[in-house]
């Protein structure tokens, strides 16, 4: 999908979402970003904020049908060990997401950061919801900063 970088955001967050995550907050945040002018949607496909967002980009879909969402897959085996539930989620988000992009075909050290950098490099806006250090999502938001991204803080 061609698109321009400077009109896309990607997601970052923990696995875990914490009882006090506003969702509605978090859902007029991303329609915020669409009202001005951002058109598509970076997901990293993760359990917990990634799918989250997914969801709430999904539903805003319905009402801005020019969005567009694309699933930034680490390795073709991210679902194998989610559980029932959350794996046909997943497949149902790949099989609606307007494109997949999949960076390796097995699982290495390395991809979930590749995975990561990619959905920063390729978007000027990072919605990040982060409470811990030492993580992914940190690591991630961190990126972000240094590349002169605008990151958006979720409590």
């Amino acid at each position: 999908m061609n698109y321009d970088v400077k009109k896309a955001v990607c997601f970052t967050g923990h696995r875990i979402i914490k009882e006090s995550l506003d969702k509605e907050a978090l859902k007029n945040v991303i329609e915020k970003l669409i009202n001005d002018g951002y058109c598509v949607f970076l997901c990293g496909m993760a359990v917990g904020f990634d799918m989250l967002c997914f969801s709430l980009v999904l539903e805003l879909k319905e009402k801005y049908g020019y969005i567009k969402i694309i699933a930034c897959v680490p390795y073709s085996g991210q679902a194998d060990n989610y559980g029932r539930k959350k794996k046909a989620e997943y497949e149902k988000y790949i099989s609606v997401s307007d494109e997949v992009v999949t960076l390796y075909e097995k699982y290495n050290e390395a991809c979930m950061k590749e995975r990561n950098r990619y959905m920063v490099d390729n978007s000027s806006v990072c919605v990040s919801y982060l409470f811990r250090t030492g993580s992914g999502t940190y690591y991630t938001t961190r990126y972000a900063v240094e590349k002169g991204k605008t990151v958006i803080y979720i409590k």
